[in-house]
């Protein structure tokens, strides 16, 4: 699956970044988002080194999943850019 995780620099981002190494959660690609203020910086993803997005400006285009650990109005705000799931 590509993911994305938009709080990636915050304590959720980070926890869930380790539950999802930790359980080995299928993902084939990985996109991080934060605040302008954290995009630039790099965290590390199964050895590798991720450039973290302004999630204000982000695009979501070709991610399967978005997971929001940015704060209840951020998320909201955020989420309908997000993809939606297919229709069965």
């Amino acid at each position: 699956m590509n993911i994305g995780l938009v709080g990636a620099t915050g304590q959720v981002g980070g926890v869930i970044l380790r539950v999802l190494a930790e359980r080995g959660f299928p993902v084939s690609s990985i996109r991080l988002f934060a605040s302008a203020r954290s995009a630039g910086r790099t965290l590390d993803w199964a050895g590798e080194d991720v450039t973290v997005e302004d999630a204000a400006t982000a695009d979501f285009a070709g991610l399967d999943l978005v997971l929001m650990a940015a704060g209840a109005s951020t998320s909201r705000h955020l989420a309908p850019a997000s993809p939606r799931p297919a229709p069965p």
